[in-house]
């Protein structure tokens, strides 16, 4: 008989989770505890993306959780879905709580991990969506339409049109893409 370990188990419950099995993603996940083998980075990806389907938000916060306690690096991919997960439920202070950790784990930031949590402050404030924005132009992440299609409805759900509008106008500057000129930021900046 062959012992089941950290790869195996992993490596099941990612192809499961490309396959689109998340139920098995989750059973794999509670017999590789049950089993007292230790979970690696890709097993809480795959568990944490399954939770996303089923919109389980709590289930992903607590594999989150269990994480940090099993002292396992959570990544760019992890902290991601996580996000999403509670954007999607509508917790949205959850959202942006994962959003912070990420920021002090210093986790790589991405555009889509931006637009999830400048999406998630529409429920919240838009200030926050200005602070996300200029993080992100602070940071060197390029953001895409679907960034200031988030801002942008984030303003609206605040009634700040005008806030709105200087955006809208900052995106129409030609180089809003090229970090170097710093016109987007500056731009941003603007907005506050």
């Amino acid at each position: 008989e062959v012992e089941s370990n950290t790869i195996t188990f992993s490596a099941a419950m990612s192809a499961c989770e490309k396959g689109g099995e998340h139920e098995k993603v989750m059973q794999l996940f509670s017999v590789m505890a049950q089993s007292a083998v230790e979970a690696n980075t890709i097993a809480f990806s795959a568990a944490i993306i399954a939770c996303e389907i089923d919109v389980s938000w709590r289930r992903a916060v607590d594999l989150m959780s269990n994480m940090v306690e099993n002292a396992v690096e959570a990544n760019t991919i992890t902290l991601s879905s996580a996000i999403s997960i509670c954007a999607n439920a509508g917790e949205w202070q959850k959202a942006l709580l994962l959003f912070n950790v990420m920021v002090q784990s210093k986790v790589r930031l991405d555009t889509t991990t931006f637009n999830i949590a400048i999406a998630a402050s529409k429920f919240g404030t838009w200030h926050k969506a200005v602070e996300l924005l200029s993080l992100m132009t602070e940071s060197g992440v390029l953001p895409n339409m679907l960034t200031f299609d988030a801002a942008i409805a984030s303003f609206e759900e605040g009634g700040a049109c005008e806030k709105a509008m200087h955006l809208f106008d900052a995106m129409q500057c030609t180089n809003w893409a090229d970090p170097s000129t710093g016109s987007l930021g500056a731009k941003i900046a603007t907005i506050t």
